[in-house]
């Protein structure tokens, strides 16, 4: 019997029950009594109609010897009830006159007839009426008992009613408190989850549609503390990212070099709030700059305190003799104080005076765009990652590249040939010297990088970057 509903009908039903069972037993009782009563109404005014009768009759007609005619009348006064089954006619003083018992045909003829039983003759004397009850009771009964026992049975029915009452509110008052018991719990336990405490539970043990409501509330808390939990975690890990994302954007060039003959232009879009990618513009003295793009395995976090950590060391190895043996001593710290799995490609560029070399640790080729010839060829790359291995000082080489007036050259992230279009499809290398190439002669290194960049958004369409878009523009000018 789980159910409210169940429990309802069986306590009602119950409740009708035992009032009827009551209420039966009340009536048939009153029926006895009504029938015994009926009797005894009837019998009692038989008595008071006849007795005066019975008198005259004796005083008329038996006393003066006309037995005869005395019968007759009597066995008539039978024949009108046939509850009476016997009478008999007494003095004040005990002595039997007439006895319909023994005085059938003939009139008592013998020694005079007196009453020897006390109760009896106690009877005969009284005032009020008397009744011999079958378990030999003598009962005196006034005239207003009539009344009396209709005054007794209103009560008893009054009683009953009362009775009735206190146990219907009795009933109800036992029964809704074992349904708003519970109920009342699950409000404070709203309430105090309300309040933000979501380790609150309701203690409701019946299996109900209550005990249900009760099991679904305490999951229902269980899953906000999770929830909450995550939540807050979520918001604490996003302020960390945006702190980390603001650190990085103020490590990148806040604005762009304006170095004598070159034309200058970069963009970085993460993949995620905090990138692996990262570039950066260092002026060794008036006439020598170096200018670098890097990229960290993953990204995150730890891709961009790395990329942070390598963009503090070129720059305070950015005096050392070549770019060769900057790129060693980054290398040798990288190795020292990351983890083995984290690595970076790298590709250094120096500029003096319309000379231009660079330098590449495993990173991307650089695409060359000649002014004069109007076509884009890929400079040769090589080399190894940072992080990799201790010492890359054989594994490196620095080279030297013709950058003539009206050429361009363009550095950049394997992000962009490796992003993908909706259908699965890979930008590659071909589309992105095709559009420098188709683009190579706009008038600004700005121009150039924002064809180039939009060309790879149009390709991507609306697939999700999964890389981060790193690109470098230098175009000499004069």
């Amino acid at each position: 019997m789980h159910s409210i509903k169940t429990k309802l009908i069986l306590a009602l039903s119950i409740l009708v029950i035992f009032l009827f069972s009551v209420t039966a037993f009340l009536l048939i009782d009153e029926k006895q009594k009504e029938l015994s009563n009926d009797i005894y109404l009837k019998a009692r005014a038989f008595s008071e109609l006849t007795t005066p009768k019975i008198v005259d009759l004796y005083t008329s007609l038996l006393a003066e010897k006309s037995f005869v005619i005395f019968n007759r009348e009597i066995k008539d006064i039978f024949n009108k009830d046939e509850d009476i089954s016997a009478l008999s006619v007494q003095t004040f003083a005990g002595e039997t006159l007439y006895d319909s018992t023994a005085e059938r045909d003939k009139a008592y003829v013998g020694p005079q007839r007196l009453v020897q039983d006390p109760d009896t003759k106690a009877r005969i004397r009284a005032n009020m009426p008397s009744y011999l009850l079958a378990s030999g009771r003598i009962v005196y009964l006034k005239k207003d008992d009539l009344h009396a026992r209709v005054v007794h049975t209103t009560n008893r029915i009054v009683l009953l009613l009362v009775f009735g009452v206190l146990l219907g509110l009795g009933f109800g008052w036992v029964f809704s408190g074992r349904i708003t018991t519970p109920i009342e719990k699950l409000k404070e336990g709203a309430l105090i989850i309300g309040k933000g405490d979501f380790k609150a539970r309701v203690a409701v043990t019946t299996k109900d549609e209550v005990g249900l409501l009760a099991e679904t509330f305490n999951k229902m808390a269980g899953d906000l503390e999770v929830s909450t939990k995550a939540l807050v975690y979520k918001e604490r890990v996003a302020k960390e990212l945006e702190l980390a994302a603001k650190i990085q954007t103020q490590i990148l060039p806040q604005k762009l070099p304006g170095i004598a003959g070159l034309d200058i232009a970069a963009a970085i879009i993460p993949a995620v709030e905090i990138g692996g990618d990262s570039y950066d513009f260092i002026s060794v003295d008036p006439d020598t700059n170096l200018i670098y793009i890097s990229d960290v395995t993953g990204h995150g976090i730890p891709s961009g305190i790395v990329a942070s950590i390598t963009n503090a060391l070129i720059y305070s190895y950015a005096h050392a003799p070549n770019m060769s043996d900057i790129l060693v001593n980054v290398n040798r710290v990288m190795k020292e104080k990351t983890v083995s799995n984290m690595f970076m490609t790298l590709l250094m560029l120096r500029y003096n005076k319309g000379a231009l070399s660079y330098v590449s640790a495993g990173h991307p080729e650089m695409l060359h765009y000649s002014g004069a010839e109007k076509k884009v060829c890929l400079e040769k790359g090589g080399g190894i990652a940072l992080g990799m291995v201790p010492d890359i000082g054989k594994l490196i080489k620095e080279s030297s590249v013709q950058f003539n007036v009206g050429d361009c050259v363009v550095i950049y992230s394997d992000g962009i040939p490796e992003a993908g279009s909706a259908s699965g499809e890979m930008y590659g290398m071909q589309r992105f010297k095709r559009a420098l190439n188709d683009n190579g002669e706009l008038m600004s290194a700005e121009a150039i990088k924002n064809a180039l960049v939009t060309d790879v958004k149009q390709f991507m369409g609306t697939s999700e970057q999964l890389d981060d878009i790193t690109i470098v523009v230098l175009r000499r000018t004069a």
